[in-house]
């Protein structure tokens, strides 16, 4: 699903990327790189959340 959303956003942000490259296997190729950056951007939300809660 997040792949999708993905795609959807490049779209709606003018990145025709569906059209020349396999979204798949653009995150296939980097796959540990990208999971890491959702692991990342995860734990930052966490932690952006906990900081508001304790304000």
């Amino acid at each position: 699903m997040s792949r999708l959303l993905t795609l959807l956003l490049l779209c709606r942000s003018g990145y025709m990327v569906g059209q020349y490259i396999s979204i798949e296997k653009a995150i296939a190729d980097t796959k540990e790189s990208y999971y890491k950056a959702l692991a990342d951007a995860d734990k930052l939300w966490i932690e952006k959340r906990m900081i508001r809660s304790l304000l």
